[in-house]
């Protein structure tokens, strides 16, 4: 009797199932087998070692394919190493068009506003304050709408971590810099857009207008 271990390749789902181990001799087709050694130092060190003690219990039988755990593991990975790296980068051009387009709409929105800008700064305001009240009307409206895609986010992780095995929690940083990061591309976008219609002078924006 031994304890429940995996048998399948790593990431696929399994349920246990029993199993019997039988001696080489009893298998129907006794093809070839795994011998599995526990070396005190580098395993493949240890190759010519265990084709001699081989050959002394059976000099027909080859030994091919000696590789380490380690490497028989990170086999097993490759396919969901694949996965997982197309995966983030269609992640990474996703978060790249989101910045892209919120950066493009707060700047719009400021844009809208350029007579409000000629008019404060007309009457006296300093270019530095109003700048300064568009950047934070920007990253006020950037962490609200981080805010309001959070729930979104966790049920979208959920959905993800029922339906691909081995998909871990994402945490709450993981949450928190990527509002960062919309809610600062909001807020460069209002600065930008700000300072740029700041420098023209309020004449000519009031003329054009």
């Amino acid at each position: 009797m031994v304890e429940d271990t995996r048998y399948r390749p790593l990431g696929e789902a399994e349920t246990a199932l029993p199993c019997l181990f039988l001696p080489l001799f009893q298998r129907a087709s006794p093809l070839g087998f795994s011998i599995h050694v526990r070396t005190p130092d580098d395993p493949l060190r240890f190759t010519k070692t265990l084709r001699q003690i081989v050959a002394g219990i059976a000099p027909d039988a080859p030994v091919y394919d000696v590789q380490t755990l380690d490497d028989f593991a990170q086999a097993g990975l490759v396919q969901m190493r694949a996965a997982a790296q197309a995966a983030g980068a269609v992640s990474l051009l996703g978060v790249m068009l989101a910045v892209a387009g919120i950066f493009a709409a707060g700047a719009y929105r400021v844009a809208r506003q350029k007579k409000e800008i000629a008019i404060r700064i007309a009457i006296g305001a300093e270019p530095r304050r109003v700048i300064r009240s568009f950047t934070a009307r920007g990253l006020w409206i950037g962490i609200t709408g981080a805010c309001l895609g959070v729930m979104p986010a966790v049920w979208g992780v959920r959905l993800l971590r029922s339906s691909v095995p081995g998909v871990g929690a994402a945490s709450f940083p993981l949450y928190l810099s990527a509002g960062g990061i919309l809610a600062l591309a909001a807020a460069l976008a209002a600065f930008a857009a700000a300072s740029r219609i700041a420098r023209v002078q309020p004449a000519d924006v009031l003329r054009a207008e």
